[in-house]
């Protein structure tokens, strides 16, 4: 005989958008999450504390901020993802947030990838966030070092590949190999900024 009790999950759990252990988890903490959020497009980096009417949001930040500080390349890759990790951990040291636990989602998480840029973004100024060193991005990684060598090889070897590759940076009015010196112009632009 079957039982007729049937208990409906939560809808966000039915569509597969939260793990309710793993937030549970990072509940029991009692620190704000960094959440970070990742698309083809898009990198959006949250700080939230919980309350039980629903998160309230102490920092957000996404790529689209980076406009205002010049930056012209491309939106998510491992740059932009420090850079925006950098805004939202500006503005959070500005709120008075100083530690944070991370919250990754449901997104596959892989080290050294622009997801642990942006923890990284968000360390460098000036949260406390528990996280092992050997999974974050190295300096020259994060600062453009390998889009700029890529972009010189293909400027040397097939110039419309190079155009092609870079059609988008070129026509938003910069060059792909100059990224390491506009990353730093921006980063420091990002820092001087009070929030």
């Amino acid at each position: 005989m079957t039982s007729k009790n049937f208990t409906v999950k939560h809808r966000r759990k039915r569509e597969g958008r939260t793990n309710y252990k793993l937030r549970r988890k990072l509940l029991m903490s009692d620190l704000p999450r960094l959440i970070v959020r990742t698309s083809l497009r898009t990198v959006t980096v949250q700080v939230a504390s919980y309350e039980e009417k629903g998160d309230k949001m102490l920092s957000v930040a996404s790529n689209k901020e980076l406009v205002e500080f010049g930056w012209k390349y491309a939106p998510s890759n491992i740059p932009s993802a420090y850079l925006v990790g950098l805004v939202c951990g500006a503005k959070a040291k500005a709120n008075g947030v100083k530690d944070a636990i991370v919250d990754f989602g449901l997104l596959r998480v892989l080290p050294k990838s622009k997801l642990y840029a942006a923890v990284k973004g968000v360390i460098d100024a000036g949260l406390n966030v528990r996280i092992g060193e050997n999974v974050l991005p190295e300096d020259p990684v994060v600062g453009g070092k390998r889009i700029a060598d890529y972009a010189k090889l293909l400027l040397n070897d097939d110039k419309a590949a190079y155009d092609k590759q870079f059609s988008k940076v070129i026509k938003a009015g910069a060059k792909p190999e100059n990224i390491e010196g506009e990353f730093a112009k921006v980063k420091e632009a990002i820092l001087k900024k009070k929030w």
